[in-house]
């Protein structure tokens, strides 16, 4: 990210910036015509965007804080619809979309983790699972096409239209769930940036892993049930716990390392839970032993939709009734609001 300047004559055209999780521009470098690399600009700020005395070195760079151009008229922020006044923190006119007790306040007075790109709505990036507001976002499609799908790092939930009112967010099946920021009353929809448990979209991966009938066998599985602590060579050996237990392991997290499913009830650096859980161990007892697979959501019918191994001899997505026990990794937070899913030939939509 940078730009090119037509006009430079003995040195080189081009400009690149350096910038931070919240796009403020630190530090401006050009390459040089003797192939070094010169530093054109550097700035640290305060936490509203004023640069720090002694702490930067100005050069003619017009982008600065969040990656906003430089009035050069007046000295501050010239977002798309206000300019911003970085020594006092305030807008200098007022909100369009009037989020705040104050129509002058800024990114929610949480400059660390907010950003405002336009000087309207603002907006959040958040690691931990917290909602965000997109005004691109209206359906899970437009999820994965904006942030991608699948892993903990670059994946989302799209959560519903939603109503907003004194920081708190109503979803549309009733629940409330904290939305930072907001003091106003209107419709928007929610999406959960990063918010499933990484196990899950490792477990979602493997999909489809099904067994060879005859003399054949599924190195795949093998591999799970290697991860057991015993060498297995068919896969007609039972595995819902392995793949259980692999799952878990490459994600970084001790399992059983058990083939049994119901030693996921005791397993240790875990919690029980109430209740399922996105992501949650759940086991269940059946004849001849029991089985074990990972939440994914729940169906129209109040079933339990379980991404796991060894149903139906594949790793797919099943329905059961919830007669299960919930178990969850210790240091990490359910999230209890499931998603509804209609199973249809081992995959899911979401409803």
């Amino acid at each position: 990210m940078g730009v090119y300047k037509r006009q430079v004559t003995g040195a080189s055209p081009y400009f690149y910036e350096l910038t931070d999780h919240l796009g403020n521009v630190r530090a401006v470098v050009s390459k040089e015509t003797n192939e070094t690399v010169a530093i054109k600009g550097a700035t640290d700020y305060y936490p509203f965007g004023m640069p720090m005395p002694n702490r930067n070195l100005k050069g003619d760079y017009r982008y600065a804080y969040q990656g906003q151009e430089v009035d050069p008229e007046t000295g501050k922020e010239a977002f798309q619809l206000r300019l911003w006044d970085s020594r006092i923190g305030r807008w200098l006119t007022t909100d369009p979309a009037r989020q705040h007790p104050s129509p002058y306040l800024g990114m929610g007075n949480n400059p660390i983790s907010r950003i405002d790109p336009d000087g309207g709505e603002d907006w959040f990036y958040d690691l931990n699972g917290n909602l965000v507001y997109d005004e691109n976002v209206h359906n899970q499609a437009d999820v994965d096409r904006l942030y991608g799908s699948g892993d903990l790092l670059s994946g989302g939930v799209y959560k519903a239209a939603t109503f907003r009112e004194n920081g708190r967010l109503f979803l549309s099946n009733g629940s409330i769930e904290s939305l930072i920021g907001g003091e106003t009353e209107f419709w928007l929809d929610a999406v959960v940036i990063n918010s499933e448990p990484r196990w899950l979209g490792t477990a979602r991966q493997e999909l489809g892993q099904t067994e060879i009938l005859g003399s054949q066998h599924n190195p795949r599985i093998l591999e799970y049930l290697h991860t057991t602590g015993s060498w297995w060579t068919t896969d007609e050996t039972p595995w819902c716990s392995a793949f259980c237990n692999w799952v878990m392991i490459q994600s970084g997290i001790e399992g059983t390392n058990s083939a049994a499913a119901l030693s996921w009830r005791n397993w240790q650096g875990s919690v029980t839970l109430d209740r399922p859980a996105v992501g949650a161990i759940a086991v269940k007892t059946r004849a001849g032993g029991g089985h074990v697979g990972f939440v994914a959501g729940i169906n129209a019918g109040g079933q339990i939709v379980i991404l796991g191994g060894n149903q139906n001899d594949s790793v797919n997505y099943s329905a059961f009734s919830a007669n299960f026990t919930y178990h969850f990794p210790t240091g990490y937070t359910p999230d209890y609001s499931l998603p509804l899913l209609e199973v249809t030939n081992g995959t899911v939509s979401q409803q």
